[in-house]
């Protein structure tokens, strides 16, 4: 997790905090500056990278709630446009699962996870979760 630019007094709460939270978590935040930011971001994504170059440009807009970057090309389909064109849940995942890299098993197996986690739900959408087989 990357957080950008934190208010000092939150560095201070964080630095605090941090002696009580597992070292994998503690690794896994990060606190950068703005400034610092196109090398962060060509160093995590590659150098002139669609989303590199979002990263850069999120962080440089003007700081109002809602307002972000135009996405890529590249980027893909979010997941309530495909829910909206009519896709279930499942069929979301599957696609998303069987894209570059991914075997059919993987993406077969991703929404029969998520087909079971949904059928055995009491509370409706969202009251049970579930692992996603295949690494999503």
């Amino acid at each position: 997790m990357l957080l950008v630019d934190m208010p000092t007094v939150a560095e201070f709460l964080y630095s605090a905090v941090k002696v009580f939270m597992d070292p994998v978590t503690v690794r896994k935040v990060n606190m950068v500056k703005a400034k610092d930011m196109p090398d962060i971001a060509a160093a995590l994504c590659g150098a002139g990278s669609p989303t590199a170059e979002w990263l850069v440009s999120a962080v440089r807009m003007e700081n109002k709630p809602g307002v972000l970057p135009q996405l890529p090309e590249s980027a893909p389909v979010p997941v309530h446009v495909q829910v909206a064109k009519g896709m279930t849940l499942p069929e979301v995942i599957a696609a998303a699962a069987s894209g570059p890299g991914a075997s059919t098993a993987s993406a077969d197996a991703a929404a029969a996870a998520v087909a079971t986690a949904g059928a055995g739900s009491a509370g409706g959408a969202g009251a049970t979760a579930a692992p996603i087989a295949g690494g999503l």
